[in-house]
């Protein structure tokens, strides 16, 4: 079970839909995925991979 409670949904979600979307994150959740912050490239290295059309 979630250890935090599920924000109140909106009106114009369909109730399929809604299941569908937690039952997801609830898969999504259980996903043993780690994340390394140390080996992202830098601001500039990100930057430099930007096709030229993209940059400001």
């Amino acid at each position: 079970m979630s250890r935090h409670p599920r924000p109140k949904e909106p009106e114009t979600v369909s109730k399929k839909a809604s299941e569908e979307y937690w039952k997801a994150y609830e898969q999504w959740k259980k996903l043993d995925i780690k994340l390394d912050a140390s080996k992202r490239a830098t601001r500039e290295e990100a930057h430099e991979r930007r096709p030229s059309s993209e940059q400001p």
